[in-house]
């Protein structure tokens, strides 16, 4: 088949979940021997992979600023002021490259919502939502002529049948993860290194995480947590600089934050730790808790949003208020406590391996 997919950003090395998983999925796909074609804007560099075909409009929105106003603001306005251009641009894209199937990846970002050409596309068409803001459009989106409707998660189909149980079926199209992060098992012989990887913003908890670090630290002073910069340019980042050195002063070395890393540097940087750690207050999937799994790491994770799902039957989730629980739970890593089930972890990851989520996404689409 041939695969159209519409977002607004997309890129290589993107440190953002949501332009990561359609990333993964898309060489999924090519990996199963599907063709993909990506419209997007300029907002990240061009992508080298000659694996697939990338069309960049420059009339879709390449900048946002959130100190000038809501995001979201800016990206409908953006549609609204190009609104022709755009649907010229993408209406000849769909005439030269005649995909089989179009896949809208999220409500707002996805373009095609906002765009008024359902009655000029002939293939079929779906919409996939990744989060559940923005409630008046998600139920604005049921009255649109869309073939199919997939949820990135459980919760967040949970979350949208909430909001407006709608008629329509909603179907699981997961993130999904690259091969080289399954790994059978787990080969830790010995706890020494932690790692958070998440932008640090307010709802990945990583100021929340900080003081739960100093307190272990209290036991065990010589361990090392990794943090990554994770810089997102929509989102202002938490002043945690201070703590970190403040714990840095009492603990020297105690944490190291790491670059902004690139996508596939991730899997080596995360085979060389023991432990991965997701305080989040809010996870529409989990993307770093799933690649702890598949790497055959110990995980201490909230239950937020997806979180309790991805993890349901392998290790106990807390309460994004309950510090103590997931101190404990580090605690009892240290001391050979823990009941974390490597292989049913190792087991759930591989479902979400890109080509076992291709399969079923075009599976679903195709009966």
């Amino acid at each position: 088949m041939k695969i159209l997919i519409t977002f607004l950003g997309y890129g290589e090395n993107v440190f953002a979940g949501m332009e990561r998983s359609i990333y993964t999925l898309t060489n999924g796909l090519v990996e199963e021997g599907h063709q993909v074609v990506i419209y997007t804007s300029k907002m990240h560099p061009a992508v080298r992979n000659k694996n697939y075909k990338v069309v960049y409009d420059n009339n879709l929105i390449d900048f946002i600023d959130p100190t000038i106003g809501c995001v979201d603001d800016q990206i409908k306005a953006n549609y609204k002021d190009n609104q022709t251009l755009i649907k010229q641009k993408l209406l000849k894209t769909i005439k030269e490259e005649k995909p089989d199937y179009i896949l809208v990846q999220d409500h707002l970002w996805g373009i095609i919502p906002h765009i008024n050409i359902f009655d000029e596309i002939d293939c079929k068409i779906c919409l996939l939502f990744h989060m559940t803001h923005n409630p008046d459009l998600i139920k604005q989106m049921f009255g649109y002529n869309f073939d199919h409707y997939f949820c990135v998660s459980k919760f967040v189909k949970e979350e949208i049948i909430k909001i407006c149980n709608p008629k329509q079926k909603l179907s699981l199209l997961p993130n999904c993860i690259t091969k080289d992060f399954i790994t059978k098992g787990s080969n830790i012989p010995e706890v020494n290194n932690f790692m958070c990887n998440a932008r640090i913003s307010k709802e990945k908890g990583v100021a929340d995480l900080l003081k739960i670090w100093k307190e272990f630290l209290k036991s065990y002073p010589n361990k090392k947590l990794y943090l990554t910069s994770g810089e997102f340019r929509f989102l202002v980042k938490d002043e945690i600089s201070k703590d970190i050195e403040e714990i840095n002063n009492l603990y020297p070395n105690s944490i190291i934050v790491l670059g902004n890393l690139k996508w596939d540097e991730i899997v080596d940087e995360l085979k060389s730790k023991d432990c991965v750690l997701v305080p989040s207050k809010m996870e529409s999937f989990g993307m770093a808790a799933l690649e702890g799994m598949a790497l055959g790491k110990y995980v201490v994770s909230t239950n937020a949003g997806n979180l309790k799902y991805l993890f349901k039957g392998i290790t106990k989730t807390y309460n994004v208020k309950d510090d103590s629980g997931f101190l404990n739970e580090m605690i009892n890593i240290m001391q050979g406590k823990s009941k974390y089930k490597f292989n049913k972890a190792y087991k759930r990851a591989v479902n979400y391996e890109s080509r076992n989520v291709a399969n079923k996404f075009i599976k679903e689409i195709t009966k």
